[in-house]
């Protein structure tokens, strides 16, 4: 697949509209197209080449019923945390807050515990279902702590475990170049914790349906990169989010500092490909997206015209959307640029056709981008 763009909603430049108004549709049978207006000021982002971060200043982790009765190990860099540990199952027993301790690893006798909230507690505002929360002393020390609980807890039920700590100096960026992907791909993540060294890292994927599967780590030093194999089965429901998760330990002043964090991607089966694209007048300013269907599917296309001001100047003009039911093979779909708009943006020849981008609409997905700018109305061109 030639692309990896974002699109959320309707639009990927919805912002860029030049004012909010009643989309004008038109259909034909399972035909439909529509068109809205950019302003010819708007810096337009190509999505494929944007790389999305997400930063994390927690770390989480499982542990089961007999290892908080035993006691976990967790590794803090700061005095003030904020710790939630949530049952994996509804069925399993509620953790009683009053029962968790929590010290230091050379200090056990000593409580470094400052506020307990209860699973209810939790419930009742909202934030979190089955999970109880601790937080720890401003006047303490940074460091190894040990949780467990007095609670009797069966052997084998799971509990997540997730340490915050809010305004940490130690944030590990972790980031994905595009969002949108066909099984095809190669998803490539990288990820930094600046500061630590001796940095190690695991990672998964995690499918729509749970399932997980292990992700390559390469690197060294503060800098890793996370390579996920290509994906024969696209799990149900089609096109659903997909969860890169990423999990580091590293040193600083003989310090342990773990870090997690995760990024959601889309995923669908490459269903179509874009094979050219080509512009006209005929009947109005228009453009013919061809496609190479691998199956029977309704298909959309979108794409962003361009037009010539009276300086000169190539500025965006509208984007056109349209779609149709599609048979397995060679086929067509014919994008229209609305004549208003084109009057009111006060452009002409020469034009350009931008970002072409191919969607599955029963797969909900992106499947394919053209790649190149078509031109139409050059001088000169025959």
């Amino acid at each position: 697949m030639k692309k990896q763009v974002l699109t959320l909603g309707f639009s990927l430049i919805a912002s860029a509209m030049a004012s909010a108004q009643v989309l004008d549709t038109q259909t034909s049978n399972d035909y439909l197209n529509f068109s809205f207006p950019i302003a010819a000021n708007a810096t337009l982002e190509v999505q494929s080449e944007k790389l999305h971060e997400v930063k994390s200043n927690e770390y989480w982790f499982k542990a089961t019923g007999a290892e908080l009765n035993k006691g976990v190990l967790l590794n803090t860099t700061q005095a003030k945390v904020a710790i939630l540990v949530a049952q994996g199952a509804k069925e399993q027993a509620q953790l009683d807050s009053g029962l968790l301790q929590l010290a230091h690893v050379n200090n056990p006798a000593a409580s470094v515990i400052a506020n307990r909230v209860s699973a209810d507690e939790l419930a009742q505002v909202g934030l979190f279902a089955n999970t109880i929360a601790l937080t720890t002393r401003q006047d303490g020390d940074a460091g190894a702590l040990m949780l467990k609980t007095e609670q009797e807890l069966d052997a084998n039920s799971l509990y997540v475990i997730t340490v915050k700590e809010k305004n940490s100096k130690h944030n590990l960026a972790l980031n994905i170049k595009g969002q949108q992907f066909t099984a095809e791909d190669r998803v490539v993540a990288s990820a930094t914790l600046p500061g630590a060294s001796a940095l190690k890292a695991s990672a998964e994927l995690v499918a729509p349906n749970g399932e997980t599967t292990p992700v390559n780590v390469m690197g060294s030093g503060d800098n890793l990169m996370f390579s996920v194999a290509d994906v024969n089965a696209i799990q149900s429901p089609i096109n659903g989010l997909y969860e890169l998760r990423v999990h580091t330990t590293g040193e600083q002043n003989g310090e342990t500092v773990r870090r997690s964090a995760k990024v959601a991607f889309g995923l669908s089966r490459n269903s179509a490909d874009l094979t050219s694209a080509s512009m006209s007048e005929n009947n109005g300013l228009s453009a013919t997206i061809n496609i190479l269907a691998k199956e029977a599917s309704r298909y959309e296309v979108r794409a962003t015209l361009y037009g010539t001001n009276a300086r000169g100047q190539m500025v965006p003009v509208m984007e056109t959307h349209a779609a149709q039911n599609t048979t397995a093979g060679a086929d067509s779909i014919k994008l229209p640029f609305d004549a208003a708009i084109l009057a009111n943006a006060k452009v002409n020849a020469p034009y350009e056709l931008r970002d072409v981008r191919l969607f599955d609409q029963k797969q909900l997905g992106l499947i394919d981008e053209l790649g190149k700018t078509v031109s139409f109305g050059v001088k000169g061109e025959m």
